[in-house]
């Protein structure tokens, strides 16, 4: 019996930190950390999850302050049309969120940041460290 008490004990002191790691613990891997190309180019910026999770993946250009929505997993928002998340097979397919750009123009020069939401959508689960992207003229 006391075997069972202990085993109990040790079950609901686990619970949480697994609650906790899945919560808190949730890391974004953005590559390159710069990425330089000529108008008219297409670039895919990587972005990976350390674990799959509940909630929408955005991609945003600017700083914290002023985002500008460029990518996002939900089908009613798609504000850019050259951009598409790259597919991938295999055991990372949900959690890469990374992303193919065509067309690339001048004006899209910038900082762009892979954003993962808690999935109530509007909080913030993690944020990348953004991948900075230089656009030369042709």
């Amino acid at each position: 019996m006391q075997y069972w008490d202990y085993a109990f004990s040790l079950l609901f002191l686990l619970i949480p930190l697994c609650i906790l790691k899945g919560t808190y613990g949730l890391m974004i891997y953005q590559t390159p950390p710069s990425i330089s190309v000529s108008e008219g180019d297409t670039v895919t910026m990587n972005c990976t999850l350390s674990e799959e999770s509940l909630g929408p993946v955005r991609w945003y250009k600017g700083s914290i302050q002023s985002q500008q929505l460029l990518y996002s997993q939900s089908e009613s928002e798609k504000p850019d049309q050259r951009v598409s998340k790259t597919v991938k097979e295999g055991p990372t397919r949900n959690t890469d969120h990374s992303i193919q750009f065509t067309a690339i123009r001048l004006e899209d020069a910038g900082v762009y940041y892979c954003v993962k939401f808690k999935s109530d959508k509007v909080t913030v689960a993690a944020n990348g460290s953004g991948t900075h992207l230089y656009v030369n003229s042709k």
